[in-house]
């Protein structure tokens, strides 16, 4: 390995993520230049022979434990319900990297031991590596150093005056401490700590083990065997993907089950069940309260919370006599470590604890040291939160803000963590795609930077991900869509994993989701047991063998794109317009019912529209028609099935599916706003191919006509609503223009009289009767806030300055915002407007309303209903304003929001404490303040109360866009807002894909 200057591939770690990172790429490439830096004297990482030693057992049995091309064999006897001891794997590694040869080199022949990487830097398209052994470079890296390198050691006052041995729990298979100690103090409550407990224990060593108060507990042990005796142990019982959908995992598919686990009051219930009867039979096999080992302080080894959070993190217990051993021979305490003398320790409560070695059992620092900082973080690696970037961090900090409440949406049940301890944030979390992939750069990947179980078969599934990034084999989503993506598993994990969630790489449970979802982006199948089969059955290492040839199979230019498709929430067949053959049944046009409004009518354009030509079957079209079928069985269809129609011409003459994908966005974003229409009281002219106003020559939007009720608010959101069908209009090729033309305003006409048009023809002597039917004039007093219709000569704007909601109106007054939102219950905006108009005027402020005589409020508000219980609440919001006005130093807790479910276990009002990272409301304590009023509260006026609306900065983002309201009205204006910024916003989940041609 002399020649350095022209490798294809670094890889950093000859741990099993490593040796699998290289096995897999030269399956690919055996003929490329592949150098394996170690920087110890052996293979295998955890698994090394300087680190094994007797007590030293796998958490994984036979199986599962190995690799997917080669079968790791131990005797039965040498096993224990299907584990065993760590030694066997050494030497299956071993003699792993020394049978697998590509090209005719071994990959033990391709690791360099001892090149310890001092620093990874990259010039131009070079990643460089410096190590004692020399300076390495390629155009590739895959970092496979893992968490298990760096030992994170506690400062503790007094460890330097110590004389006999401290160490990391990594020395210990080196160490003489079995063979020349005395007495040991073990520091730590993980399953390192237990090992070495058990080790120096059965060698007859006096044990003191200490497990930290301040912390978040000790492991939990779980049994070896499975209470289910289909399977032979209980990882196996653990690992299958029915499992799975009970781990409250962000990879898991959403299926009917899982939103009855997560969404559902009685699906959490039976959710919690599962997971107590879990933690009642670890309790039951434990035997923390057993009489033998009460002296000792074995009660102090129960978790302080149940496994389901990871809090104090679990182990599986494969040794027979493990509690009996502990329980009998050593010492638990359960205190903080005050300091350490020349051969003592001195614990909080005043023990003292005599001891000739330490062996320090605390973990892992997760950090990168040969990287510099700023390279560690615009990688996404762990850094220094001192060394972040203020601009960066506040950028992650809003993606995750909205994430969190995504996160809380589908996980109701993630929102009543239990009190935890809380760790110093000194570090940023991982923030990785996949959490391997960096967003900004794709020539490096960092393999086994996560805390999972299985971590042979995650190797492989992560080696696979890093090899068709490097070789173009799949198409990744933009930067854009990738930040959401590791802004929503950080959310997740914070949630999920409270203790640990923030270090953004803690996995604990979700291997086989996790695994399942990077295979699906191959577009490679986890489910090689077939649908049914696969659910149950655990998951094996031979379950992988045939991936690496599957993957080649595909070609290398037809990427698997991974981007997220938007589809249609609805059948567009189901939305074609009825044909005239009756083979489809509707109900008659002149049973629908009217109003008393008065409209003067036209026969639509539609209805004169020309057959469409003859295109191949769309495939958004499900239930396909004959151009016959297609035409319109009435003179006047309705105003959902000309919108089905026009999308239904424009969908069958593209040739694009992203196109028709857009058109039916669109038409699917009219019938989502329709009932913000006056029925009928807007037409549609187009002009289709051969027809005497068609323009192939310039296929771009030629304005027709239209006419628009005067509600302005519904107006525009129709407009920009159709702004999507506009832009579709744009991109059709000349020869399939089927949107030809578009909207424009008829002519203003101020009349007050108006009459609905019917839908179907109507005799001259019913006809007249409906027309002089009496009807409403409206007064000058009625709208103050209203969005008058475009004057006469006027285009319709596509980017109005306002919506037309009367929240924009009042936008900088939030007396006047939360007002309005006690008037809205079972009232129209026709008949509330006015009310508030005078309301307000009367009682400005709290101060005015405080004051105010309870009968003149119900003089105001008594023609809307509920008048004397709606007056006695504003009078209670005034009063509970003065005494607590909004602050942007105060939150406050509300109970079932933004979803149902969410915080249902926390009091309505509750302060928040500063740091506490529970979601608040500055306004939510007041009465009548519901989830209506907090949205209109967020959207319009939270970024003025906190100070941050006036002068944004780069990253700033505004509170609109992290909330989902449940208001129609509030729905409609979000996504007017979001497509003025060029984006399609999903009005019941919050996401968002940019629209087509449109800048964001």
């Amino acid at each position: 390995m002399t020649d350095t200057q022209d490798l294809h591939l670094i890889v950093i770690g000859a741990g099993m993520y490593g040796i699998q990172a290289a096995r897999t790429y030269l399956e690919f490439h055996p003929a490329h230049k592949v150098i394996i830096l170690e920087a110890d004297s052996c293979v295998g990482g955890v698994w090394s022979a300087n680190r094994v030693y007797d007590a030293f057992w796998t958490q994984s049995p036979l199986e599962i434990w190995e690799f997917s091309d080669r079968p790791l064999n131990v005797g039965t006897e040498e096993t224990y319900h299907e584990y065993f001891q760590a030694r066997h794997f050494t030497k299956y590694f071993e003699e792993y990297v020394d049978k697998k040869k590509f090209n005719g080199i071994s990959l033990k022949d391709r690791v360099l031991h001892k090149a310890k990487v001092e620093r990874l830097w990259k010039e131009g398209d070079m990643w460089h590596t410096k190590t004692p052994m020399g300076t390495f470079k390629a155009p590739k890296v895959v970092d496979a150093s893992g968490l298990t390198s760096i030992p994170n050691l506690p400062d503790i006052l007094g460890a330097e005056e110590f004389t006999g041995t401290i160490i990391h729990h990594k020395e210990f298979g080196q160490s003489n401490i079995l063979q020349r100690k005395r007495r040991v103090i073990v520091v730590g409550g993980g399953k390192s700590a237990a090992d070495v407990v058990y080790a120096c224990a059965k060698h007859g060593l006096k044990v003191s083990w200490v497990i930290r108060k301040s912390g978040n507990g000790p492991a939990a042990y779980l049994p070896p065997d499975s209470p289910i005796g289909f399977y032979k142990d209980s990882n196996s019982s653990f690992h299958h993907r029915f499992m799975g959908t009970l781990t409250t995992c962000i990879y898991t598919k959403e299926t009917w089950w899982t939103w009855f686990l997560e969404r559902t009051t009685i699906g959490r219930r039976l959710l919690k069940l599962i997971w107590a009867g879990v933690q009642k039979e670890l309790s039951k096999r434990s035997q923390y309260e057993r009489e033998d080992g009460q002296e000792n302080g074995f009660a102090n080894l129960k978790p302080d919370t149940g496994i389901y959070w990871q809090n104090d993190s679990s182990s599986v217990n494969q040794r027979p006599d493990f509690f009996n051993v502990v329980a009998q021979q050593v010492k638990v305490y359960r205190q903080n470590i005050e300091r350490i003398g020349p051969r003592d320790m001195l614990l909080a409560d005043g023990s003292v604890i005599e001891t000739d070695a330490i062996v320090y059992c605390t973990g892992w620092r997760a950090s990168t040291p040969y990287l510099d900082p700023a390279t560690a973080h615009s990688l996404g690696i762990a850094t220094s939160v001192s060394a972040e970037n203020a601009k960066i961090s506040a950028k992650w900090r809003i993606l995750e803000e909205m994430a969190d409440v995504e996160v809380l949406r589908r996980f109701p049940i993630l929102a009543e963590a239990p009190p935890h301890y809380k760790h110093e944030l000194t570090a940023t979390p991982f923030r990785l795609y996949n959490a391997m992939l960096p967003i900004n750069d794709h020539s490096i990947v960092f393999l086994g930077k996560m805390i999972l179980a299985n971590g042979t078969y995650n190797a492989e599934v992560q080696s696979l991900f890093a090899v068709a990034v490097f070789d173009g084999r799949i198409t990744l989503p933009d930067t854009t869509k990738m930040e959401e993506e590791v802004a929503l598993v950080t959310a997740w994990q914070r949630r999920r994993y409270p203790a640990k969630g923030n270090a953004g790489n803690w996995f604990f449970f979700d291997v086989v989701p996790y695994t399942d979802a990077v295979l699906a982006q191959l577009g490679i199948t986890g489910h090689r047991a077939g649908e049914f089969g696969g659910f149950f059955t655990a998951m094996k290492a031979k379950a992988l063998r045939g991936i690496i040839e599957e993957l080649k199979a595909k070609e290398v230019n037809a990427h698997v794109n991974v981007d997220t498709k938007v589809k249609s929430c609805f059948s567009l067949g189901a939305m074609v317009p009825r044909p005239a053959n009756g083979t489809h049944a509707r109900r008659s046009p002149t049973r629908r019912s009217t109003r008393k409004r008065n409209i003067t009518t036209q026969p639509s354009p539609i209805s004169k529209l020309p057959p469409s030509p003859s295109p191949s079957p769309s495939p958004l079209s499900v239930n396909s028609r004959s151009d016959t079928e297609a035409q319109p069985s009435s003179p006047v269809l309705r105003r959902s099935e000309r919108d089905a129609y026009l999308t239904l011409l424009a969908v069958e003459t593209c040739e694009s599916e992203m196109m028709a994908e857009t058109l039916s966005r669109a038409s699917f974003d009219l019938q989502n706003i329709r009932h913000l229409f006056q029925p009928d009281a807007w037409f549609l002219k187009t002009s289709l191919p051969n027809s005497p106003n068609s323009h192939h020559h310039h296929p771009a939007p030629r304005y027709g006509t239209a006419t628009f009720t005067p509600q302005a608010q519904a107006s525009y959101a129709f407009v920009n609503a159709v702004a999507a069908l506009e832009t579709a209009a744009r991109n059709l090729t000349a020869s399939s223009a089927a949107l030809a033309n578009v909207f424009h305003p008829l002519p203003y006409r101020p009349s007050v009289t108006q009459v609905l048009p019917r839908t179907a023809a109507q005799s001259p002597a019913r006809k007249a009767r409906t027309i002089t039917k009496k009807t409403k004039t409206v007064s000058d007093f009625f709208d103050p806030f209203n969005i008058q219709p475009t004057p006469p000569g006027l285009c319709f704007s596509l980017a109005p300055s306002e919506f037309g909601l009367i929240q924009e109106r009042i936008r900088n007054d939030l007396w006047a915002l939360v007002v309005q939102t006690i008037l809205w219950n079972q009232t129209t905006a026709r008949a509330g407007r006015p009310v508030l108009f005078k309301l307000l005027s009367t009682y400005p402020a709290p101060e005015a309303m405080v004051a105010a005589n309870l009968e003149d409020v119900l003089t105001i508000i008594g023609r809307l209903g509920l008048q004397n219980k709606r007056s006695a609440l504003l009078i209670d919001l005034a009063k509970a304003w003065l005494v607590a006005p909004p602050d942007p130093s105060r939150r406050y807790a509300r109970k079932n929001y933004p979803f149902p479910g969410n915080n249902w276990n926390i009091a309505d009002g509750m302060l928040i404490e500063g740091d506490d990272p529970q979601p608040g409301y500055e306004i939510a304590h007041l009465p009548g303040v519901g989830p209506y009023a907090i949205d209109s509260y967020r959207i319009f006026y939270r970024d003025t109360l906190r100070g941050v609306g006036a002068a944004p900065h780069e990253v700033f983002e505004p509170e609109w866009k992290r909330v989902v309201p449940g208001d129609k009205d509030l729905r409609a204006y979000l996504k007017w807002k979001w497509r003025q910024e060029g984006w399609e916003w999903d009005m019941l989940t919050g996401q968002r894909v940019p629209i087509p041609n449109s800048a964001p």
